[in-house]
């Protein structure tokens, strides 16, 4: 199966506010002006006019859209520069032209693509250049920039944070998708966020077309212009931006937009940072430092009525092909919050393992077992991870093979409730 998507990528990577003479952006602490990024550089890419003779349809509304999302960058400080239209091979070299450049290791930057995506239906995506053939044609993925690709450019970058914001409806497989979470009201804490990152924004959820309006630009430029300040400090920060343009854009009933960090730990704790309103308070130092608050505190917060079991556990979904949609209405239905990613294991292997954190509460891991249990999603596994000190209170969703082989599923008899229910703590190893 494939897929046909209309794509807008702003692609928050670093977040600094530099004007054209390059000043750096400095926030307000308790500790006196805080160095937050001494560089900003956004990449901004227009696909319009494409072959329609292939069957790729122009887009009207990508001029304007990026000529109000460029100037909304302008005015937060970014340098931006810009690319009309590009073929497949331009398209490619500006990107990684772009994302691994020398550069400060402080900077921010911010990749912004308007124009066609498409996805083979295998939880692969891709953005189209505007001389992409049919995709019927023997060299048409060939011509494609495939979104692995990229993000691999952005984990190479020397830039502190990035954040990927794509208008389109398909998701790669390197992405995070956060699910019925609200952004952290509480205090922002700099060291938390002032290590690396890399962040994605998506328009559309997997599979999902994505009209041709401006909704979800809109939506983004209110947002980093102060619309998305949850927590009342004057700072908008990725962690809220995703979240806010989700309540913006799902009551509409046309898409809904995705939010995530990225996949590797070490890209994870950072957080894209926007401070459209002048003078900040934050706060400058947490009380616990170190990369594992940090992720704590980066988890945002559950919907109110799972607060009690969920505060500070993210549970995160390894997606297979084989499960459908069954884990993810699970959860829905539970209003469990989770982060949905895909795994290394071939598509044909169902999810039938739960790994945990041996701090993870109880009361959540049962939780979780049994929606999944209750939903006739055989619970084959209950483990404790190899290297707990970089999932803390983390719980996981994921398919795993007889031996460990990677070779043939996991064919112990499912757990039984009984079972579930005994559980005390997050097990060494639970199997029948």
């Amino acid at each position: 199966m494939t897929m046909m998507f209309r794509i807008l990528i702003p692609l928050a990577l670093m977040v600094i506010t530099l004007q054209a003479n390059a000043q750096p952006l400095y926030l307000a602490s308790d500790k006196g002006p805080y160095l937050m990024y001494s560089d900003s550089k956004a990449l901004v890419i227009g696909a319009t006019q494409y072959q329609e003779s292939a069957g790729w349809p122009s887009l009207p509304k990508v001029p304007g859209q990026v000529e109000r999302v460029t100037k909304a960058l302008q005015e937060q400080g970014f340098t931006v520069q810009s690319l009309t239209d590009p073929k497949s091979g331009e398209l490619s070299v500006a990107l990684k032209k772009f994302l691994v450049q020398r550069m400060d290791k402080n900077t921010r930057l911010l990749v912004y693509f308007a124009g066609h995506g498409w996805s083979d239906g295998n939880l692969a995506g891709y953005i189209v250049p505007t001389d992409a053939p049919n995709e019927n044609d023997d060299a048409f993925i060939s011509t494609l920039i495939n979104m692995e690709e990229i993000v691999g450019w952005g984990r190479k970058s020397s830039a502190k944070h990035v954040l990927f914001v794509f208008d389109s409806c398909f998701s790669g497989s390197v992405f995070l998708v956060r699910k019925n979470q609200s952004p952290s009201t509480s205090a922002l804490y700099l060291n938390d966020i002032d290590r690396p990152g890399r962040q994605y924004l998506t328009a559309g959820g997997y599979r999902e077309q994505v009209p041709d309006i401006d909704d979800f630009s809109g939506a983004f430029i209110a947002g980093i212009g102060g619309m998305a300040d949850y927590n009342g400090d004057k700072i908008v920060t990725a962690n809220e931006l995703g979240p806010f343009i989700r309540d913006q854009i799902i009551p509409r009933g046309n898409q809904t937009p995705q939010f995530g960090p990225d996949t590797n730990f070490e890209w994870k704790l950072g957080d894209t940072v926007f401070a459209p309103m002048g003078p900040q308070q934050i706060a400058y130092a947490a009380d616990a430092s170190g990369p594992r608050n940090s992720a704590l505190r980066g988890l945002g917060e559950p919907r109110p009525e799972q607060a009690n079991v969920f505060q500070n556990v993210e549970v995160l979904y390894y997606r297979k092909l084989e499960d459908k949609l069954r884990v993810t209405e699970t959860l829905d239905a539970k209003k469990i919050p989770y982060v949905v990613t895909t795994a290394q294991l071939p598509d044909k292997f169902p999810v039938n393992t739960i790994a945990c954190a041996p701090d993870v509460p109880v009361e959540a891991l049962k939780e979780v077992t049994l929606a999944l249990f209750d939903k006739g999603i055989p619970v084959r596994r209950i483990m404790t991870f190899r290297k707990p000190s970089e999932k803390p209170r983390r719980i996981e969703i994921l398919s795993t093979t007889k031996d460990g082989a990677g070779k043939v599923a996991l064919d112990s008899a499912p757990l039984t409730r009984d079972q579930i229910e005994k559980i005390s703590s997050c097990p060494r190893i639970l199997e029948n």
